[in-house]
């Protein structure tokens, strides 16, 4: 297990080390990351793990990605408890291409609504993340975007509300059991007005999947230890209020 570990650890470094690999902005949080794992326990290696799975694989080389796989594939078989078992994203699969538009839907409080849910096939492993779904074919994203916060959060606003998008995300991963290979635009929607929150447009899989939801201000996402993605939400949400140029996050 020792060996597998200090594997993966050279292996984050390898990436952090490609050109272009990851984002100049989200490159010291990984490399301290790193870092930590040398020397810390189970949760430093979890957080690294969890970092290292925020990476656009299609941006290191396939031998690296190849690799990579080889070291999760490995990890899952000799992890103890309490250590986060790697999801192994082979470069070898066919990747379901999936693009999605989400919403950073934000209070006056500048608070941003996320749901708590986990993929199918790991119920123990929990996530928040932000409001969105699939743009069907021929839809326009942010007119996709506008529809999903109607379906997971009964709130009817024009598209033409949203500002952004403000952030590309991609990231390869496992849901379902399907490998998905999935691009993401973020729209930013500030909602003042009293309004609940109904989620009653679920979808069956929604509702099998979506535990709970809550508001969360910037100071306690830069607290938390829980699983937030993107992995940036919590250092970039204010500069995302702030509006400008589309940029990309992990």
């Amino acid at each position: 297990m020792e060996a597998a570990l200090a594997r993966r650890i050279e292996l984050a470094r390898e990436v952090l080390a490609t050109p272009g690999a990851v984002e100049e902005d989200f490159a010291p949080t990984f490399a301290k990351a790193v870092d930590e794992a040398v020397t810390g326990g189970a949760a430093a290696q979890n957080e690294m793990g969890f970092l290292l799975t925020c990476v656009d694989r299609t941006r290191i080389s396939p031998e690296l990605w190849r690799r990579l796989a080889e070291c999760e594939r490995e990890l899952r078989a000799v992890l103890p408890p309490g250590f986060d078992l790697p999801d192994v994203v082979d470069p070898d699969v066919v990747f379901e291409p999936r693009h999605s538009a989400r919403v950073l839907l934000v209070d006056a409080d500048d608070r941003v609504l996320l749901f708590r849910g986990h993929a199918p096939e790991t119920p123990d492993k929990p996530f928040w993340f932000t409001i969105g779904g699939g743009i069907d074919p021929g839809e326009d994203p942010r007119a996709a975007a506008a529809r999903e916060l109607v379906e997971e959060t009964g709130l009817v606003v024009p598209a033409a509300e949203l500002a952004g998008p403000v952030w590309r995300r991609r990231e390869q991963f496992t849901f379902g059991g399907l490998p998905v290979d999935s691009v993401e635009l973020f729209f930013v929607l500030r909602w003042g007005k009293p309004w609940e929150v109904d989620t009653s447009g679920f979808t069956e899989l929604e509702v099998d999947t979506i535990e709970h939801h809550r508001w969360w201000s910037a100071r306690e996402l830069a607290a938390t230890r829980d699983r937030v993605y993107p992995a940036q939400l919590r250092e970039l949400l204010p500069d995302a209020l702030r509006g400008g140029p589309l940029r990309t996050v992990h």
